[in-house]
């Protein structure tokens, strides 16, 4: 059994990786948040060793990724069932501990999801705080209505700082480091919308979506979500998710009445 570690993934490990995952959530019903696609298709995270991967012979039989955003570091991963008991994942950790000890983040979490109890207990054995937990939403046809009420543009790079604004206004931060796959909405001259849109495969996702407070309850977050579904779709999108604080019910209550279900929820700890 050895340890590899890497600073980004290629396809041949993604595909791995994805045969590792579907072993490792397939009896407990549990979702992983590991953003393979997302690193794939990224190449953000080069400069920094991110990827660990606990191999026995050829085999991937464990794995830990870090993914950051700004200041912040987010740690996930799994091992096979078969594997499990032996120390494995607590192995990755001291490796990635080790890699990221210069780094100057302000937080670093720890994920699970809310049913895996081998998650838990690992994040409780390491004395992790708990911070918050996250839905994972799909979209299920609903019809869209609502759709003149904004105008997606897809975000040009003069738009950097105005964006960012949205952010620390509606999210109290911004971790934005382009502009690429951002669009924005406009009324009479203003930027009051931002949205970023990934497509992976035939899968998309909506992230950080925002209008700034003195704009909200007049249609506009509607109008700015329909509008992304259906930039998704056009783009080539079969299945659309996003992802939403529990304790957001503002956002909940419109993601649910837009037609989202709840796929899973991913608990967040801090270490």
């Amino acid at each position: 059994m050895s340890i590899t570690i890497m600073k980004s993934l290629n396809k041949a490990i993604v595909d791995q990786l994805k045969q590792l995952e579907i072993e490792s959530c397939k009896n407990g019903e549990i979702s992983l948040k590991l953003e393979l696609d997302y690193k794939l298709r990224s190449r953000q995270q080069e400069t920094e060793n991110n990827e660990f991967l606990y191999y026995e012979g050829n085999q991937i039989i464990g794995y830990l990724g870090v993914l950051s955003f700004g200041s912040t570091a987010e740690i996930t991963g799994m091992v096979h069932p078969a594997f499990r008991r032996n120390g494995i994942f607590t192995k990755l950790m001291e490796v990635a501990s080790k890699e990221m000890e210069s780094r100057k983040y302000s937080q670093i979490l720890l994920l699970t999801d809310e049913k895996s109890t081998s998650g838990r207990g690992f994040v409780n054995s390491h004395g992790a705080l708990y911070i918050n937990s996250e839905y994972e939403m799909t979209f299920t046809d609903n019809p869209l209505s609502n759709l003149s009420k904004l105008t997606l543009t897809p975000a040009e790079p003069s738009d950097f700082y105005s964006i960012r604004r949205i952010d620390e206004e509606c999210f109290g931060e911004s971790n934005s480091l382009d502009v690429e796959n951002t669009y924005v909405a406009y009324h009479d001259g203003t930027m009051i919308a931002k949205v970023r849109l990934e497509l992976y495969n035939d899968k998309g996702g909506i992230f950080g979506l925002g209008v700034l407070p003195e704009f909200r309850n007049q249609g506009y977050g509607k109008g700015l979500l329909e509008n992304s579904i259906f930039e998704l779709r056009k783009q080539g999108a079969k299945k659309i998710f996003l992802q939403v604080v529990t304790e957001n019910e503002n956002a909940l209550g419109l993601y649910l009445n837009t037609g989202f279900i709840i796929d899973s929820c991913m608990e967040y700890y801090q270490i």
